[in-house]
């Protein structure tokens, strides 16, 4: 079950955009923690930090390269890619293809996602934009 919600998060929220999901695979005492400059967070600063980075960062790819679940919980190994079209970590646009690792901590609560932890290769990214600059 976990898994599913896994892929679903990071394909339809992630990839697609699709808010509408949120509702339904986000408990709605949510508590997310990103790596990109978030502390936890409920269901709609998580939606608002979605959106930041989807406007920074155009055809934004979440590969799962390895996932292992026990449970309620879950750890997975990510990648994560995209164009840097728009404003993103306080970088103008530079047009070129960034992309980093990361991993990402899950845990359900009522058949949902509750506790979502990521933690990426911020010194990468940031590599990768002033290079770009």
């Amino acid at each position: 079950m976990i898994a599913r919600l896994i892929e679903r998060f990071y394909r339809e929220l992630w990839e697609q955009g699709r808010e509408d999901v949120a509702l339904e695979i986000l408990h709605p005492g949510l508590s997310f923690r990103g790596s990109l400059g978030t502390d936890a967070l409920n269901l709609d600063g998580y939606l608002a930090y979605l959106r930041s980075v989807r406007a920074g960062l155009s055809d934004y790819r979440c590969e799962i390269l390895s996932l292992v679940t026990e449970e309620d919980k879950a750890a997975a190994q990510m990648k994560f890619s995209g164009d840097h079209t728009g404003v993103f970590m306080g970088k103008d646009p530079t047009h070129r293809h960034i992309a980093w690792h990361g991993a990402a901590f899950f845990e359900m609560r009522e058949e949902r996602l509750f506790d979502i932890w990521v933690l990426g290769d911020v010194k990468a990214v940031e590599q990768q934009l002033s290079e770009a600059a």
